[in-house]
C-alpha cells in the first residue's frame, strides 16, 4: 500500500519521497552499498519507513522524526512489527537508541530484539564479553560467542531469543567460577560441557519449552570434527559422527514445526527427528 523512492537533489544532495510526501534535504541516504532493508527500508507492518542519512552527522529518520545526530553511521535493528533500535558509538561510549529512547552504556554491540519484538539485547564493554537483557546487565556472568554455523537459526552467535520471547540462551561462564562454563538461559547455568564452550546449532522448540545444541565428546577435546553429543536441556541424549565440511552446511540441522530436531550421521547411526 506505500512506496518510498530515493531521489536526488538539482543542486545535489539527497531525499526520500514516501507516498508522494517530499522528506528532509541530506548530504546523503545511506544505501549500505544498495537498497538494503539494513540501512533503508518499511517495518513488517509497512506503518514506518527509515533510513540512516548524513549531513555532518548521521541520524536514523523515522517517518520524518530524525534522530540526535551521532559522529558515526549506524546499522537499524527491527524487531516485532514496528520497533527500531540502533547501537551509536562515540569513543569508548556508546548510546542504544530503542523507538527514539537512548540508554548509555560502554563498548556496546549486537543488539537484537526477541521474535515478538517485546524485548531486547545486546553486548557491553570490549572485546564483548557481558550480556545486557531488557538493558539489565547481567552481572556475575561472562558471555562467550556461540561456535559459528551457517544455519539460519544461529545467524546470530552471541544469544538466541526463544520463539515466545520469554527466554534467552548464550553460552558463557559465571565469573566467580570460570570452570562453571556453558549453556546459560535465562541467567542460569544448564549445561556445562567438559568439552570447553564449544557448543554449535542451539535451537529452542516451536513451543519455547525445550532448547537442543551440539557439543563434542570430550574425548575430542575442541575438535568437532568426530564424535558429537546431542544435548537437550542439558542432558545428552545422542552420540553420533559428524564431519566439518557436513556440519557446516546450511539444512542439515534444523527444527521440525512438531518440535523434532533433524541431524545426520556420516554412518548412518543417526538420522532423522529426535
Amino acid at each position: 500500500k506505500h512506496y518510498a523512492a530515493k531521489c536526488s537533489g538539482a543542486g545535489g544532495g539527497s531525499f526520500v519521497v514516501v507516498d508522494g510526501k517530499k522528506g528532509l534535504d541530506y548530504q546523503q541516504v545511506m544505501e549500505n552499498g544498495g537498497w538494503s532493508a539494513q540501512m533503508i527500508g518499511f517495518t513488517p507492518d509497512s506503518s514506518e519507513f527509515y533510513y540512516v542519512a548524513q549531513t555532518s552527522q548521521f541520524f536514523l529518520v523515522v517517518n520524518d522524526e530524525e534522530s540526535d545526530g551521532y559522529p558515526q553511521t549506524m546499522l537499524p535493528v527491527v524487531g516485532g512489527e514496528k520497533r527500531i533500535g540502533f547501537i551509536a558509538n562515540m569513543g569508548a561510549v556508546s548510546f542504544v537508541v530503542i523507538d527514539g529512547n537512548a540508554t548509555k552504556t560502554a563498548n556496546a554491540t549486537n543488539l537484537g530484539f526477541s521474535p515478538d519484538g517485546s524485548r531486547h539485547a545486546y553486548l557491553v564493554n570490549s572485546p564483548r564479553s557481558i550480556m545486557c537483557v531488557d538493558d539489565n546487565v547481567q552481572t556475575g556472568i561472562m558471555q562467550t560467542p556461540f561456535t559459528r554455523t551457517t544455519e539460519p537459526q544461529s545467524a546470530n552467535v552471541d544469544y538466541l531469543f526463544s520463539p515466545d520471547s520469554k527466554h534467552i540462551a548464550y553460552t558463557g561462564y559465571m565469573a566467580a567460577d570460570s570452570a562453571k562454563r556453558g549453556m546459560i538461559v535465562d541467567g542460569a547455568l544448564v549445561g556445562n560441557p567438559k568439552a570447553g564452550l564449544v557448543i554449535t546449532h542451539p535451537m529452542f522448540t516451536p513451543d519455547s519449552k525445550h532448547l537442543f545444541w551440539v557439543e563434542p565428546d570430550e574425548a575430542n577435546g575442541a575438535n568437532n570434527a568426530n564424535n558429537a553429543w546431542l544435548v537437550v536441556d542439558g542432558v545428552r541424549t545422542e552420540e553420533f559422527t559428524v564431519t566439518y565440511a557436513l556440519d557446516k552446511d546450511p539444512g542439515n540441522w534444523q527444527m521440525s514445526p512438531e518440535g523434532g530436531f533433524v541431524g545426520y550421521d556420516d554412518h548412518a547411526g543417526f538420522r532423522g527427528s529426535r
